[in-house]
């Protein structure tokens, strides 16, 4: 045994399967794009990420679009919408799918991986058409279509104000959004966990009023919200 094969034999080797290289890379795809924007980061950036060749990363992905939308298909992993496919198979009245949309708001904004691809897009989607595809495909579509079935639903039964789908639709994601910009715009200063939560209470409460006619009471921690407030004052 020679001594550079001794050396060898120190050093530790990782050995990945094909799936388990292709999820490094969408990893590295997202911790990247974040940091450089889309633009900014090339294939071979990521081969020197993961210290492979530029021709590696795309036998992975063949493009920067399939990257892209790999990226997105991870991030929608972490949001679980079975309670939208069963809300769809058996609607419940229209103030219970707001109560269920706000719990589901509550989980989404503690999951760090689709609040960082919501920050991609705020920044980078209007001049990106590939990043806006993916976030309909993963995201935004499938969600949107449930709701606005059931929004048409509870109109037909008189069970929401009769405005247009899209309109209710679009109060309903705003304060998901509103939190998304919040964070983008204002990264570890952004509104607390604590305090998104109520601000989604609230929100959903006016939306009661407004589109059911409902004044509901909103359940809260105030002590745990005048502690969020006091540190976004002190930032």
């Amino acid at each position: 045994m020679t001594i550079n094969d001794t050396k060898d034999l120190k050093r530790p080797v990782r050995v990945r399967t094909k799936e388990q290289f292709k999820a490094d890379l969408v990893e590295a795809a997202r911790r990247l794009f974040l940091e450089r924007g889309v633009q900014g980061t090339s294939m071979a950036d990521l081969g020197r990420e993961l210290g492979v060749s530029k021709p590696t990363v795309y036998e992975a992905f063949e493009n920067k679009q399939a990257l892209i939308d790999a990226v997105f298909h991870s991030a929608a992993q972490d949001v679980d919408l079975s309670w939208l496919m069963n809300a769809l198979q058996a609607p419940p009245p229209f103030p219970v799918f707001l109560d269920w949309s706000a719990q589901s708001y509550k989980s989404f904004i503690r999951s760090p991986r689709s609040i960082e691809v919501f920050q991609l897009v705020i920044r980078e989607g209007t001049h990106s058409n590939d990043m806006l595809a993916a976030f309909g495909t993963h995201l935004a579509g499938p969600s949107r279509a449930v709701s606005c079935k059931l929004v048409a639903l509870a109109i037909e039964r008189g069970e929401c104000l009769e405005l247009p789908i899209e309109v209710i639709h679009r109060m309903l994601v705003a304060p998901l959004y509103y939190l998304m910009v919040d964070r983008a715009m204002y990264g570890e200063n952004a509104m607390p966990v604590e305090a998104a939560a109520s601000y989604i209470d609230h929100s959903f409460a006016a939306l009661k009023t407004h589109l059911c006619g409902i004044k509901s009471p909103v359940v809260t921690d105030v002590q745990n919200l005048h502690a969020s407030l006091e540190k976004i004052e002190a930032a």
